[in-house]
C-alpha cells in the first residue's frame, strides 16, 4: 500500500479531501490497468510466434516520491508481463 502524504500540512479540509480523492482515483486507475492487462490470458493459434522478452526491459523501480513515476513504471511492468505471457 502506498503511504498517505502529510495532508495535515496543507491546511484546508477541502484541499485535503480533494487530494485524497485524487490519490484514490489514481490508485484505482492503476488497479484497473493491472486487471485489464493481466486478468485474462488469450490463447494464441497454434504455430503463432511471439518474440521473447527479457527482464531487462523494465528497470528496477527507484522509489521516487512522485506518483507519476510509479504510474509510468507500473504501466511498463504490466505491459512487459502481459507480453511475456504470450511468448511462453
Amino acid at each position: 500500500m502506498i503511504s498517505d502524504p502529510a495532508y495535515h500540512l496543507l491546511g484546508s479540509e477541502g484541499v485535503k479531501a480533494a487530494l485524497h480523492y485524487y490519490r484514490e482515483h489514481r490508485v484505482e486507475m492503476l488497479q484497473n490497468l493491472i486487471h485489464k492487462h493481466l486478468s485474462v490470458r488469450l490463447d494464441l493459434p497454434a504455430g503463432s510466434k511471439m518474440s521473447c522478452s527479457d527482464g531487462f526491459s523494465v528497470p528496477k523501480y527507484e522509489g521516487s516520491q512522485r506518483f507519476k513515476d510509479l504510474e509510468d513504471w507500473l504501466a511498463l511492468l504490466v505491459i512487459h508481463i502481459e507480453h511475456t505471457q504470450y511468448s511462453s
